[in-house]
């Protein structure tokens, strides 16, 4: 009798268990169900964002065009007859104009890069780097940096996006620079079945608690005293977006030496 209590007990055991189980697998997939509709409505925000956005700076250029012109032909027939406090409020009003056209062409940039199809061929990372660098010359030159690239492959990647990738942080490294003139290398390797490239500067880094944050639109890590010309914030969340379209990721890391290395890997198309 025993033998069987304990055979009843433990069947009794083992069915509660498993109504427990099956109560828990749909509170699971009740749960998954309402994560896939909130994904669903986010992707439907994001895109209406990225559409509004596209759409005011578009919107945006224009008036601006026609503030930084106005103030140029003031700036040209009008200067004599200012004092000297006036020139110094025009200097400032036609350089917060030109800030301002900048940061609309990088929401710009930024929102069109999402909406912007892809077209995906196959050339060597080189040429696009070359491109990035002629697109970044007078940065460069201006700050007498040094490129170095080593061994880059083949790629398959949108090329225009590829080039906007590699300009952008071209001009990062040149942007947060420390004392002595910047050196940006630029290597790859195999990953994965794509490539994984890798760009690192000599600069001053970002602390470990601030990496996480570099992608992120409007983001900005570095002191005011380092940035050679404040940026709009949107660069490196502009490089995170162009990867990610090309479903591939990007990350951020300090380097041994000091300064930041960015690497980012494109799946092969």
């Amino acid at each position: 009798m025993s033998v069987f209590v304990e055979l009843w007990t433990r069947g009794a055991t083992i069915e509660a268990q498993r109504e427990e189980l099956a109560a828990r697998l749909a509170e699971l997939d009740e749960a998954h169900a309402g994560l896939a509709a909130q994904a669903v409505e986010l992707e439907r925000s994001n895109a209406a964002l990225e559409r509004f956005a596209e759409v005011a700076s578009v919107e945006l250029r224009e008036p601006l065009h026609v503030v930084a012109g106005l103030l140029d032909l003031l700036d040209d027939r009008h200067t004599g007859a200012l004092s000297d406090e006036g020139r110094t409020l025009m200097a400032r009003a036609l350089a917060n104009t030109d800030r301002a056209r900048s940061i609309v062409g990088s929401l710009l940039d930024y929102a069109r890069a999402s909406t912007v199809g892809l077209r995906r061929d196959r050339f060597p990372l080189a040429e696009a780097l070359a491109e990035a660098e002629a697109e970044t010359g007078p940065q460069l030159t201006d700050a007498k940096a040094e490129l170095v690239a080593e061994g880059l492959p083949m790629v398959s990647a949108d090329r225009g996006q590829l080039v906007r990738l590699l300009a952008q942080l071209l001009d990062n490294a040149v942007r947060y620079r420390a004392a002595a003139a910047p050196r940006v290398t630029v290597s790859a390797e195999p990953a994965g079945g794509g490539v994984r490239v890798t760009v690192a500067d000599n600069g001053p880094g970002v602390s470990e608690t601030d990496l996480p944050r570099l992608f992120t639109a409007f983001a900005r890590v570095a002191p005011p005293e380092l940035a050679n010309g404040r940026g709009a914030g949107l660069g490196l969340a502009l490089c995170r977006r162009i990867v990610e379209r090309h479903g591939g990721m990007i990350w951020a890391e300090r380097g041994a030496g000091g300064g930041l290395v960015v690497r980012f890997e494109l799946p092969e198309g």
